[in-house]
């Protein structure tokens, strides 16, 4: 089995961006690792680093939840925490509306893979060559 990761983007409204706010909201949110199949749930209001141009396109909020598989996030998607988490704590305070404030991807994680007998680890070995520049070679390696 392998590892899926969801992750949201959201446009929060410039009122909502509260200290206060963004604490109900991350409490909501992190209660959803009761979901069965939920393995981490992780959040934040984004941020542009000092110095460096805003690629935010306007997007201050992210939400990441890992999953054990795909399967997982199907019955993630119906379950009733997860659909009142939506409703209640994120629509009120989305900018415009959930189809021009919400954007959401999934993936598989072959880094995170669960399963079987332990946890594969993709490890990336960087070797430097004399050009200075890096080679990568691929790995795998069983963690019990």
């Amino acid at each position: 089995m392998s590892a899926v990761q969801h992750v949201v983007l959201l446009r929060l409204s410039p009122a909502s961006l509260t200290p206060s706010t963004l604490s109900i909201l991350s409490c909501s949110l992190k209660s959803m690792i009761k979901i069965p199949g939920v393995t981490s749930v992780k959040c934040g209001e984004t941020f542009v680093p000092e110095g460096s141009p805003d690629r935010s396109r306007g997007w201050n909020y992210c939400i990441k939840v890992g999953l054990i598989d795909k399967e997982a996030l199907i019955r993630y998607a119906e379950h009733p925490l997860h659909l009142s988490v939506k409703k209640n704590n994120i629509g009120p305070l989305l900018e415009r509306g959930p189809s021009e404030d919400v954007m959401a991807v999934d993936w598989v994680d072959e880094g995170e893979a669960v399963g079987g007998g332990g946890v594969w680890l993709k490890v990336l070995v960087v070797a430097a060559v004399s050009a200075g520049l890096g080679v990568g070679v691929g790995m795998r390696m069983k963690v019990r």
